[in-house]
């Protein structure tokens, strides 16, 4: 069985001609498990990432490769989840604006992303329902750009009073730091692929 073959059957018309029709899986994520996993759009782990095949964006982490041998189902839900999140986040124009690169499963059973805006903002999204923290995370992003601002993290996750938003800064000292610091994650991330 090959992994990039989603579906195969065969059609027999007669009298002698044979139909072999095929279904390409695509890769709508990668998944990281200690090391990188390809998720097709139906939230299927199928193939190990290795070189020459596609980087999928997004990347979801927050998962364990003991998690999902011990619980492959549920792991599968959540994954799934994430890439109906990614698919709401692009569906909303939003990706273009600010393009996701990482949603990440948190402990508590949310989501958080990291959505590039000329710098990486971690957004820690709490519980859904997510269509409408993505309208405004959209506007908050308009509004901090036409303010002349930029956000380092931004917070949906507030239970008490869900309808705030907070939001922490960046300053011209953290650009700086956080711009070393994200060519040092692009370049371990490329040290870690290459060695696959």
């Amino acid at each position: 069985e090959h992994p990039w073959i989603g579906d195969a059957y065969i059609k027999r018309r007669l009298p002698r001609t044979v139909e072999i029709v095929l279904t390409e899986r695509r890769a709508v994520a990668t998944v990281i498990f200690e090391v990188p996993y390809l998720v097709d759009d139906a939230g299927e782990v199928f193939k190990r990432w290795v070189r020459g095949d596609p980087i999928a964006s997004p990347v979801v982490t927050g998962f364990s490769r003991e998690a999902f041998l011990k619980d492959g189902d549920g792991t599968a839900k959540k994954i799934r989840d994430a890439i109906d999140l990614a698919a709401r986040y692009r569906n909303s124009g939003l990706h273009k604006r600010a393009p996701l690169a990482e949603i990440h499963y948190e402990e508590d059973g949310n989501f958080s992303l990291v959505v590039m805006d000329a710098e990486p903002i971690y957004v820690k999204f709490g519980g859904g329902p997510y269509r409408r923290k993505i309208t405004r995370l959209a506007a908050l992003l308009n509004q901090l750009r036409r303010d002349g601002h930029r956000a380092s993290i931004i917070y949906f996750d507030n239970e008490i009073s869900p309808n705030r938003i907070t939001v922490k800064l960046r300053t011209k000292e953290n650009q700086t730091r956080n711009r070393i610091r994200k060519n040092d994650k692009t370049n371990i991330l490329q040290k870690r692929m290459s060695k696959i």
